[in-house]
């Protein structure tokens, strides 16, 4: 059942207490509370995920940020970017970013999760071992006749609880992007196969007939995360009513937790069993509640090693200095901050039938709203981007002969391309347009994210320190002028009408300097509780995710990834939270 008020809940101790509704915390508690002897509260900063009404709307997902569902963050002033300050959307809503993202799905690749397992020193982190945890998580969703055939059971699941599947619109630009693939911007039927080197088409055997590709382009495609026509979130998969009605799972919203606390002292180290929050619009009065068995932050990349900081765990020096009382010393929590950086590029283009018939026109957006209302279909059902592909640093540039190459692997991305059919953003007042944001998948740079007072509802400093390495700068270089390259191809052909950076020149400086001026990120923080080996000095937690250290306290969610995967962190994170729950519950035999 979902609680808005503290004085609600029927009880002030469960077994478990779950910082954070979003994709981890909503799994755990959904798993945990399986066994009905088993106690399980759940708390979220943000209101329920059924009242954020324009987050259900896919394609809305480009007007969620700096709304009631999003924190506001900002990441501090970043230095290779001259100083630009970037907005960073969070999720604050239950669901957390699952219920603002832009639904994209994709796992990364083997060799990015047996990384994890080689630094950690457990295999159960490996690409193997994980699988089966994808596809539990996995409900691979037909949305109709089109895509029955190309479903591929080899690499994907119907038996799990989040939706997937290709999208339910499709666009013009599908056809531009499979005919302009080439061995150099190669077909992937399986992007999610764990080599994901190529470009995930989701266009349809009848459009495929007698193209380059004369065979089913869709097979795993670019799925996302949409149900019938709405978003998918974690809150409507996991937390869907059948589960809410469970009496052994409680969920309060509204519940902004400043700090885990200390409760008793062990043999192993301090025991962190109680849980201190405040209710939106009475700041002032502390709640705290208890677990009998364990508390686990699931708060994410920001929010876990905010409240860690502030309940005394992290470098002691620098939390002494800002009056925070040291109760674990743990230097790395905040550190090893990593982001996907990402630019776009938009060309004028020959068309009216792209994004600029609703996002511009107020009754083009009527009316799609209206056909979404009553049907949840037409062009707001399919989020803004449906085709993806990633692909490898050119093998002659030097900088690899000096540097190390900053993938898992050699069937590990360095950049990824991403094809939207309009303007990304606010269109010019003219025009009709396509955009290919490019990103980098693989950074090197880290940042981290640190206090800027003792108050513990005042925002952290975030600086992923975005672009701050060479090999950095040079994967975006590479991947702007792979963006450049390929609308050059077959299927752009008399439809490009002009670039709107053309006057960007096409070299090294030029680049790099659209880039100061443009670079932003994907959203997809991770690292800043890091996983290490259970006897590594560095790190924050164990290989089973229980903080270093301590008694009673563990962390599940991106801040645990020791290296950032090569994808969109959502799949990645249902995974994690997946053989976390096994982990917890072979821990407590339940």
């Amino acid at each position: 059942m979902i609680y808005e008020r503290y004085e609600d809940l029927p009880t002030r101790s469960y077994d478990f207490v779950i910082v954070g509704g979003g994709n981890a915390g909503v799994v755990l508690a959904n798993r945990l509370s399986e066994n009905a002897e088993v106690s399980v509260l759940l708390l979220e900063a943000g209101g329920a995920y059924e009242n954020a009404h324009m987050a259900h709307i896919p394609f809305l997902c480009t007007m969620l940020g700096d709304t009631e569902v999003d924190w506001g963050y900002k990441l501090t002033p970043q230095a290779a970017l001259d100083g630009r300050v970037v907005p960073y959307p969070r999720g604050f809503v239950l669901g957390g970013s699952s219920a603002i993202n832009y639904m994209a799905c994709t796992r990364g690749s083997a060799e990015d999760y047996d990384r994890f397992a080689k630094v950690t020193g457990d295999d159960g982190w490996s690409w193997k071992s994980l699988l089966p945890y994808f596809h539990k998580s996995e409900k691979y969703t037909v949305v109709d006749s089109r895509d029955a055939t190309e479903y591929d059971a080899t690499h994907h699941s119907t038996a799990g609880l989040h939706h997937i599947g290709l999208p339910m619109a499709q666009r013009d630009l599908d056809q531009k992007v499979i005919r302009s693939l080439s061995d150099e911007f190669p077909f992937n039927s399986s992007i999610n196969s764990g080599k994901p080197i190529g470009f995930g088409a989701t266009i349809f055997d009848e459009l495929c007939a007698n193209l380059i590709y004369p065979f089913s382009c869709a097979k795993d495609g670019s799925p996302v995360s949409v149900k019938g026509g709405a978003r998918n979130s974690a809150a409507s998969s996991y937390l869907a009513q059948a589960y809410l009605a469970r009496p052994n799972l409680h969920v309060l919203v509204k519940a902004h937790v400043t700090r885990v606390l200390q409760t008793g002292t062990s043999d192993a180290g301090p025991v962190f069993r109680g849980v201190e929050f405040v209710q939106k619009g009475d700041v002032s009065v502390k709640h705290t509640v208890t677990a009998a068995k364990e508390v686990v932050l699931s708060a994410g990349a920001v929010g876990t090693p905010a409240i860690l900081l502030h309940s005394g765990i992290g470098d002691t020096k620098v939390l002494e200095g800002l009056g925070i009382k040291s109760t674990l010393n743990l230097p790395d929590v905040g550190q090893n901050l990593s982001e996907h950086t990402l630019s776009a590029i938009s060309w004028e283009v020959n068309s009216t039938n792209t994004f600029e018939a609703f996002t511009r026109d107020p009754a083009g957006r009527e009316a799609a709203e209206k056909e979404w209302r009553e049907s949840k279909t037409g062009p707001l059902s399919t989020p803004p981007c449906t085709q993806i592909g990633f692909l490898r640093l050119p093998e002659s540039l030097s900088i690899l002969a000096t540097t190390a190459d900053p993938a898992a692997g050699p069937n590990t991305p360095h950049m990824e391309l991403l094809f939207l059919n309009g303007f990304l953003g606010p269109p010019p007042p003219t025009g009709n347009y396509l955009t290919v944001a490019f990103a980098c998948v693989t950074p090197t740079s880290l940042g981290s994210v640190t206090l800027a007072s003792n108050d513990p509802l005042a925002a952290p400093l975030i600086d992923p320190k975005l672009l701050g390495t060479e090999i950095d700068r040079v994967t975006m270089r590479e991947a702007f002028k792979a963006a450049r390259k390929f609308v050059t191809g077959p299927g752009f052909k008399d439809y490009i009408i002009r670039e709107l950076s053309a006057e960007v020149p096409d070299t090294d400086e030029g680049i790099d300097a659209y880039l100061r001026a443009t670079t932003a990120v994907v959203f997809h923080p991770t690292g800043t509780a890091k996983m290490s080996a259970k006897d590594a000095k560095d790190g924050v937690v164990n290989p089973d995710l229980l903080v270093k250290g301590a008694v009673g306290l563990r962390v599940v969610d991106a801040s645990v990834f020791p290296f950032i995967p090569s994808a969109h962190t959502m799949l990645p994170v249902y995974a994690l939270a997946e053989r976390a729950s096994d982990l917890i519950k072979a821990e407590h035999k339940i």
